[in-house]
């Protein structure tokens, strides 16, 4: 009885714990997107006019992952550290949306926590 509630109680606190650090993940995706469009403008969707990459790296809590563009209109980056996947869509008028999800744990036990950011 007692060891069965203390094994339940260590598994939920160790999901809790997974829980925050996906979240975290998701957070700094998201605020990395936002720094490098609202700083550095570098979300431009590439045409033949403005010769704009369709690849290019940026700086990410010590890592550099390299940017993806999507057609028509998304940019597409993963950080290894804290684990998360990150996509920056260009909205019409200029602003954009960011999805970030963040992931912690192991295979199997596996937790996901998102953020969208539209702005």
């Amino acid at each position: 009885g007692v060891a069965l509630l203390v094994a339940g109680e260590v598994g939920l606190s160790g999901t809790g714990r997974d829980s925050q650090f996906a979240f975290y993940a998701a957070d700094v995706g998201a605020e990395c997107a936002l720094y490098w469009d609202l700083k550095h403008h570098v979300f431009v969707i590439p045409t033949a006019e403005n010769g704009a990459p369709d690849q290019f790296t940026i700086r990410c809590s010590g890592a550099s992952p390299t940017v993806v563009f999507a057609p028509p209109n998304k940019f597409i980056f993963a950080l290894l550290s804290p684990q998360a996947n990150v996509t920056f869509e260009r909205l019409a008028g200029g602003g954009g949306r960011i999805t970030a999800r963040g992931y912690s744990g192991q295979a199997g036990r596996r937790v996901e926590r998102g953020l969208e950011v539209t702005y």
